[in-house]
């Protein structure tokens, strides 16, 4: 499966975001730890944040992570390429992050020794070794945080509270398992017989198959999400280091040691790969150029590489650790037959800016009035919800409550499928797959409200990862009111008339044999959606209306007429048999009403139209 978009393109996102981040600083640095030679970070395609440092209460300490947790990561650290380039402090941090990571729950902290003195910039360069050398490590949202005793020594890493995705051991757990599951399907179409530059060429193939490139995510300078592995692997989409990371941890799988490459200076990320003992660097982005598949950027030589860019890695991030690349005994020519053509750098014009959501508190509700309202925010309006965002007296989810169930959210009056189409962009960002949106369609049309699926999508690990984007803390779900919202007209998208409007027009069909009268139709409806009526109500004020009664229906007519109404069919010749045997015996046709309707076959049709069946 290849994508038809051009590499043309790609190149214009890239460049989209260089200008958007332009004007980012560098992390502050001591007068004491400038004099230090070390390197600068945090200023590639992720632009890592700044940590969040404190200095631990005795009194009031941050939980340190168990050793369930430690023992996680106590051997696999060991594996990565960049830790063991590191010096015995950035060891220590990167230890530490990592066992942070597995405690979710308590979002406790790694120990680092406080008598190693480890350095701030250290403990930067120890964590971002971490982040590049642990793509399966996805759930700390780019954000960490450094902890430090009375006397400004680090005893600790942890994940940043705004940043972790999950927050419960099971949410972590499914995670996991879902990159795994991904992982493996990919891996599943890789023949590994034949050597590791083969293993790695089809690794290479088998991933620009499954990944398309997010051009919106490339523009995004806030989301962490489309810069993960998991994002590459689990969702499908991706930006450049999302590809990376994807690939590094497929050829670590196989077996084959591979690491990160950055460049700040044309803001892109790709692989360097060891095979047989030469380094090879490769990039699974450019490669990936949408209407067809493309070697000309797979195991190239670093001078090769930076003439295929047109600009090369530069003295930033883990760069200074990582070897130059001069392997040729696996260049795509040699290793196939093939023929590589030597690339150039692509020229492009200066993009167009795609307009954004912005940043922070403000970028997530503006996020909200474009998504949910399909508008831009007023200023009243976006004042008064990011004053509830910052001073704490509203969460990530009930802010998104007041826009789905506003006024004139609801006044789109979405059918269910168009709802729940609303909700995947807006909670997941992404559109509706068709297997999800017919289980949350289902659901909707079995009895579930619609506060009861906005739970669903506002408690997912998605719309957890938005909120952390943004730095909002997401909170709890909302309490489910006693009856659901329905709408209460025909949808904005696609005409469906809403389901109480169609619920009383159906019962005009079968029970009166005639089109709903416009002041009838609204006084019913207007019973069901103010809640003074329920189905079974307004089912009884047909069957028992005088222009139903002066029908003068036989009994067996009569029952006929409920078959339809209330089960939905015809009448069983056995169970009309039974019906009409219980009416010689004395049952009176509202008895017989009454067993209709308790059916579960008249539940599920009140159900399927949002009705309460009372």
């Amino acid at each position: 499966m290849h994508k038809s978009v051009s590499l043309t393109r790609r190149l214009l996102a890239l460049l989209m975001t260089l200008a958007l981040l332009g004007g980012l600083m560098l992390p502050a640095v001591s007068a004491e730890e400038a004099a230090e030679p070390e390197t600068e970070i945090a200023t590639s395609i992720w632009q890592i944040p700044e940590p969040e440092e404190e200095v631990v209460d005795p009194n009031n300490p941050v939980p340190e992570a168990g050793e369930e947790a430690a023992a996680v990561y106590a051997a696999n650290a060991e594996s990565g390429v960049l830790y063991n380039l590191l010096n015995n402090n950035q060891k220590a941090a990167y230890r530490a992050f990592l066992i942070a990571c597995e405690d979710v729950v308590n979002c406790g902290m790694g120990t680092v020794d406080p008598s190693l003195n480890v350095s701030r910039q250290e403990a930067i360069l120890g964590v971002t070794a971490a982040m590049y050398d642990h793509p399966e490590v996805f759930w700390h949202g780019g954000r960490y945080a450094l902890y430090y005793n009375g006397n400004g020594q680090l005893v600790g890493l942890g994940m940043s509270r705004n940043g972790r995705w999950y927050t419960t051991a099971a949410q972590l757990a499914q995670g996991k398992q879902e990159f795994e599951d991904a992982a493996n399907r990919v891996l599943a179409q890789v023949d590994t017989s034949d050597g590791a530059a083969m293993t790695a060429l089809r690794i290479h193939d088998a991933l620009a198959a499954a990944v398309t490139y997010d051009y919106n995510g490339a523009a995004d300078t806030v989301g962490y999400a489309q810069h993960t592995a998991y994002n590459a692997l689990v969702k499908g989409t991706s930006v450049c280091d999302g590809y990376a990371k994807a690939y590094l941890y497929l050829l670590g799988r196989c077996g084959i040691q591979a690491s990160m490459v950055t460049s700040n200076a044309l803001n892109h990320a790709w692989n360097i790969v060891q095979l047989d003992g030469d380094w090879y660097e490769t990039d699974v982005t450019f490669d990936d150029s949408g209407d067809h598949l493309r070697h000309t950027y797979f195991n190239l030589t670093t001078a090769a590489m930076t003439k295929a860019h047109g600009g090369s890695r530069d003295n930033a991030d883990t760069n200074p650790l990582l070897p130059t690349a001069n392997g040729t005994k696996y260049s795509y020519d040699k290793l196939t037959g093939g023929s590589t053509p030597t690339p150039t750098p692509t020229q492009t014009p200066t993009p167009t800016a795609q307009p954004g959501y912005g940043t922070g508190v403000e970028g997530f509700v503006t996020r909200l009035y474009e998504v949910c309202l399909d508008r831009s925010p007023d200023s009243a309006g976006l004042a008064d919800w990011v004053n509830k965002l910052k001073s704490h007296t509203a969460s990530g989810a009930q802010v998104a409550y007041g826009f789905v169930f506003s006024n004139e959210f609801k006044g789109k009056n979405y059918c269910n499928e168009d709802y729940v189409k609303q909700l995947y962009r807006a909670f997941l960002g992404r559109e509706s797959d068709s297997a999800g949106l017919a289980d949350w369609v289902g659901k909707l049309e079995s009895g579930s409200t619609r506060e009861e699926v906005f739970n669903g999508f506002s408690q997912s690990n998605e719309f957890k990862g938005i909120c952390s984007e943004y730095g909002i803390t997401l909170g709890d779900p909302i309490a489910i009111p006693q009856y659901g919202t329905v709408p209460t007209g025909s949808c904005s998208v696609c005409g469906e008339p809403d389901g109480v409007t169609a619920f009383v027009t159906r019962l005009y069909d079968i029970c009166l044999d005639r089109k709903p009268d416009a002041s009838g139709l609204k006084d019913w409806t207007n019973q069901l959606w103010n809640h003074s009526n329920s189905g079974r109500g307004v089912a009884f004020g047909f069957i028992f209306s005088d222009e139903f009664q002066g029908k003068n229906y036989d009994n067996g007519t009569y029952v006929d007429y409920l078959y339809k109404a209330f089960l939905g069919r015809n009448s069983d010749p056995a169970g009309k048999a039974d019906w009409l045997n219980r009416m010689a015996q004395g049952w009176t046709r509202e008895q017989i009403f009454d067993g209709f309707v308790g059916s579960d076959e008249f539940t599920g049709i009140c159900q399927s139209y949002g009705i309460v069946r009372g």
